[in-house]
């Protein structure tokens, strides 16, 4: 079965690549660190095409950001009031939770690992340690 694509919207995609280029990144440094053509960067900016999700996390993390801080900061509209700047505080404020959830879910997901991992090297004093049988009752 083919893995399905998911795809992120053509605005989206416009708010991401125009970010990317007032931080100093030429569409050949995108293309780069998404590993697609420069070409392709040329169709999302004329809005043919659109980046992945893959591709936003590849980019929020060539930039040292999470994906949610990288999607509040791409999305950002410093001339929003009223209701539209509450909205966007809340999603902000939603997106940063998220992210520490996420930390944290993987950091726990490493530590389980790591115990794991360690309760599966022969212990001290376990009989299958060959340096503790003796005689009889070694395995040959």
């Amino acid at each position: 079965m083919r893995k399905r694509r998911r795809v992120a919207s053509i605005g989206l995609s416009t708010d991401v690549l125009r970010y990317m280029l007032k931080r100093n990144r030429s569409q050949a440094d995108i293309a780069r660190m998404l590993r697609v053509t420069e070409g392709y960067v040329s169709l999302v900016k004329s809005q043919e095409r659109s980046f992945t999700l893959d591709h936003l996390i590849k980019l929020a993390n060539g930039l040292g950001m999470r994906l949610g801080e990288f999607l509040i900061e791409v999305t950002d509209r410093p001339e929003a009031t009223g209701k539209t700047r509450e909205m966007l505080d809340g999603t902000a404020r939603v997106m940063r939770l998220a992210d520490k959830a996420r930390e944290a879910i993987r950091q726990h997901q490493l530590k389980k690992a790591s115990l794991r991992a360690r309760g599966r090297g022969v212990k001290r004093g376990h009989a299958t340690n060959r340096s503790n049988l003796t005689g009889s009752h070694r395995h040959r």
